[in-house]
C-alpha cells in the first residue's frame, strides 16, 4: 500500500494543490479573491490564525475552543499598533490589493466598528503603504514588493544590455560547439531547435514558454547536456518538491526545492559561479520574493538561469505574477515557445486530441 495517503506531506501537499486549483479557478473568473494554503507563522506575521481549536482532553474527545472573539480583538490591536503586520498577510498571495479587500480582511480580524475604524486608519497612514494609481484605478502595496518588484525589472533590464555584449571568444567556442553535437543526437521539431539553442545562449537569463505535452522535458535533457559537456554545474530547481524530483529524473540534475536550495547556499554548501546554469521548472508558479533571491544569486555570482512555464498554467503561490512581467520584458531572442503538442502523436483520431490538448492548456474548457 502507498503510506504517502497517511503521511503529514499527504495532508501539506493537498493543502497545497487546493489553494493552486482554487486560486486558478478564482482568477479564470475574473474574481480578486485568493487563497494562501500557508499559516500566518509561515508568512512571518504576528497576526493570530481564527480557525476553531480542537484541544485534545481524552481518546476520541475533544474541545472546541471557540474564544475567536479575544483572538480578533488581539488581532485587531497587533494591526493598530504595527500595521505592516495585515500588509504582509495582504501581500503574501498577491502583489496589490484594493480597498474592498482590506476592509474585508480588517472586518474578519478586528472586534468591532471602533476597533475596524482604528485599524483601518492606522494600515492607510501606515509609512509602508504604498498606493498606486492608474487611468480608472486606484490599489494599494506594500513598499517592500513594490521595491522587489523594482528590483527584477532593472535585473532584466541590465539582462537585456548584457546580452547584446559580445561573450568571450573561447565561451562563444566552446559552448556551441557542444551544444551542436548535442542537438544532432535528437531528432528536435523546429520548434524545440530553437528553443534548445535560445537556452543554450550564454545570456544571463533565457525563458522558454511551453504547454504540458509539447516536449519541454525533451529539450531540457539535451539543454542539460549540452552544458554539463561544457564542464558548467546544472541544477534543476521549482517550487515543489514532486517538480524538482522530475526535474532530477528528466535531465539527470541534482535538484531541489527552492526553499531547499536557498538554505543551503545559506548556509555555505552549495558553490555558484560564472560556470553555473540554474533551471527554474514552473517559473510562473514562483513569487516575486523568491524570485527576487535567485535572480540576485545569478547576478551576484554571473550564473545563469533558464525559466521554464506555462502562462496559461496555475499563477504563483506568492505576491506577484513575475513570470509573465520577465516574459514581457525580456529581449525576445531570449525567449522561445513550445506550442506544437507531441503526446498525442500516435494516438486515434490524433488530430482531435491534439487540438482538445490545445484548448485545455489555454483553459478553453
Amino acid at each position: 500500500k502507498d503510506r504517502y495517503f497517511s503521511a503529514r506531506k499527504f495532508v501539506s501537499d493537498v493543502r497545497m494543490s487546493w489553494a493552486d486549483i482554487a486560486n486558478d479557478y478564482m482568477q479564470s473568473l475574473g474574481l480578486d479573491a485568493r487563497i494562501d494554503h500557508r499559516s500566518y507563522q509561515k508568512i512571518g506575521t504576528e497576526i493570530q490564525s481564527q480557525n476553531f481549536r480542537a484541544d485534545y482532553i481524552s481518546h476520541d474527545k475533544y474541545l472546541i475552543n471557540e474564544n475567536i472573539q479575544a483572538i480578533k480583538k488581539q488581532n485587531g490591536d497587533t494591526i493598530i499598533e504595527r500595521p505592516s503586520e495585515a500588509l504582509k498577510v495582504l501581500t503574501s498571495t498577491q502583489s496589490v490589493f484594493t480597498m474592498n479587500e482590506l476592509e474585508r480582511f480588517l472586518s474578519a480580524h478586528t472586534d468591532g466598528e471602533a476597533q475596524f475604524l482604528k485599524a483601518k486608519e492606522a494600515v492607510l497612514t501606515s509609512p509602508d503603504l504604498e498606493m498606486l494609481f492608474g487611468k480608472d484605478w486606484v490599489v494599494f502595496s506594500s513598499k517592500e514588493l513594490v521595491s522587489i518588484e523594482d528590483s527584477i525589472s532593472t535585473f532584466v533590464y541590465n539582462a537585456n544590455q548584457n546580452s547584446r555584449i559580445q561573450k568571450p571568444v573561447t565561451l562563444i567556442d566552446k559552448l556551441p560547439l557542444n551544444a551542436v553535437r548535442t542537438a544532432e543526437t535528437r531528432t528536435f521539431n523546429p520548434e524545440q531547435e530553437k528553443a534548445f539553442y535560445t537556452l543554450t545562449s550564454t545570456d544571463r537569463i533565457t525563458l522558454l514558454n511551453g504547454s504540458a505535452g509539447t516536449g519541454k522535458s525533451y529539450v531540457l535533457s539535451a539543454v542539460s547536456e549540452a552544458y554539463k559537456e561544457s564542464d558548467y554545474q546544472v541544477y534543476g530547481i521549482a517550487l515543489q518538491a514532486i517538480t524538482a524530483k522530475a526535474i532530477a529524473n528528466d535531465c539527470d540534475i541534482p535538484s531541489s526545492t527552492i526553499a531547499s536550495f536557498l538554505s543551503k547556499y545559506d548556509s555555505g554548501n552549495l558553490e555558484i559561479n560564472n560556470k553555473t546554469v540554474l533551471i527554474l521548472d514552473e517559473a510562473g508558479m514562483v513569487g516575486s520574493r523568491d524570485m527576487q533571491r535567485l535572480l540576485m544569486l545569478v547576478e551576484k555570482h554571473d550564473a545563469q538561469i533558464k525559466l521554464v512555464g506555462d502562462s496559461y498554467q496555475l499563477s504563483a503561490v506568492s505576491a506577484g505574477h513575475v513570470f509573465a512581467n520577465i516574459q514581457e520584458n525580456l529581449d525576445k531572442k531570449n525567449i522561445a515557445s513550445l506550442e506544437d503538442i507531441q503526446r498525442q502523436k500516435h494516438a486515434k483520431e490524433s488530430d482531435k486530441m491534439i487540438q482538445a490538448s490545445k484548448y485545455l492548456s489555454k483553459h478553453q474548457v
